[in-house]
C-alpha cells in the first residue's frame, strides 16, 4: 500500500468534520455519523458507499492541507472501522471494488494505512520489552491454539480491555503468515500485562473452553477448570465445558494469579 498519508499542503484543519462535505452528514463521531447515516435504510449498499465518498473527500482535504492525526482522531477512525468490518464490509465488498476502479476508497486505505503504522510502534515496542523467554513462551502459545483445529473464539482480557478475534478451523494458507503474525503479538501483550487469554472452541454438541494467565511478563500457565468457572459467567443457553490443558507435565493452580 502507497504511503497515502503524505501528501503535503499548506494549513491544518482541526476537525474531522470541516469542510462542506462535512455538512452533508449527521454529526458526532464517524461512527456515530454513519449509525444515523444508515437509519432509514441500514441494508442500502448505494447508501454506505455515498457515506465511504463524503468521508473520503473529508478525510483527503485533512490529507492535502498536512493534518497530524492525534490519538483521538485515530481512535475515533478505528472505531468507525472496527464496526464497519464487522458489519458492512463482506457485503459490499464487490461494489466498492467497481466504484472505485478495483480499489478501497481513500478513508478506508487511510484508516488501514494509520493502522499500519499504530502496530508497527506498538509492535516495535512489544519487542523491545519482550525477554528471550517470553518470546518462546509467546510463539508456544500460538502454535498451541492455532494447531487447534476447530472454529475458535480467542479474547484477550488485559484489565477492562477485552479483544476478541474468530479463527476458522483451517486457516488458508495466504492467511496464516498475517494471522499467525497478528495473534503473536495479542499473546505477547498478554504475557507482558500478565493479563489473561480465553480460547473457546466449538465441539459437537458444546463449547470447550481453556484459558491461560500471564505471569511476571515472562510466562503463561493454564488456568484450572475450578478458576476458570469462577471467572466465566456463563449464559443460561450455552454448554460450556471447562478444560485445563497442561504444560509440559506440570499442572499448575493459579487462583492467587488471577483473583
Amino acid at each position: 500500500m502507497s504511503n497515502i498519508l503524505k501528501r503535503r499542503g499548506k494549513e491544518k484543519r482541526k476537525k474531522l468534520e470541516a469542510g462542506l462535505a462535512g455538512d452533508m452528514l449527521p454529526p458526532g463521531t464517524m461512527l456515530v455519523s454513519f449509525k444515523k447515516y444508515m437509519l432509514d435504510e441500514p441494508d442500502s449498499i448505494d447508501r454506505v458507499l455515498d457515506y465511504l465518498n463524503i468521508r473520503s473527500a473529508i478525510l483527503s482535504g485533512l490529507v492535502d492541507k498536512d493534518h497530524e492525526f492525534d490519538a483521538d482522531e485515530r481512535q475515533e477512525m478505528y472505531d468507525f472501522y472496527d464496526y464497519f468490518l464487522e458489519n458492512y464490509d463482506d457485503k459490499t465488498k464487490l461494489a466498492r471494488m467497481e466504484r472505485w476502479n478495483g480499489e478501497e476508497p481513500f478513508v478506508i486505505q487511510a484508516i488501514q494505512n494509520l493502522y499500519d503504522q499504530d502496530n508497527e510502534v506498538y509492535r516495535s515496542d512489544l519487542d523491545e520489552r519482550m525477554s528471550a523467554k517470553a518470546k518462546i513462551e509467546t510463539a508456544a502459545l500460538v502454535d498451541r491454539i492455532l494447531n487447534i483445529q476447530k472454529e475458535k473464539v480467542i479474547s484477550i482480557v488485559i484489565g477492562n480491555d477485552v479483544f476478541s478475534v474468530g479463527l476458522d478451523a483451517i486457516i488458508k494458507p495466504e492467511d496464516l503468515k498475517k494471522t499467525k503474525e497478528n495473534l503473536y503479538y495479542s499473546c505477547a501483550e498478554m504475557i507482558l500485562e500478565s493479563g489473561l487469554a480465553i480460547v473457546c472452541t466449538k465441539a459437537e454438541d458444546c463449547t470447550e473452553v481453556f484459558a491461560v494467565v500471564g505471569v511476571n511478563g515472562n510466562e503463561w500457565l493454564p488456568v484450572s477448570k475450578e478458576d476458570l468457572s469462577d471467572l466465566l459467567d456463563e449464559d443460561e443457553d450455552e454448554n460450556l465445558e471447562y478444560v485445563e490443558i497442561e504444560k509440559i507435565s506440570r499442572r499448575i493452580l493459579v487462583t492467587s494469579v488471577v483473583s
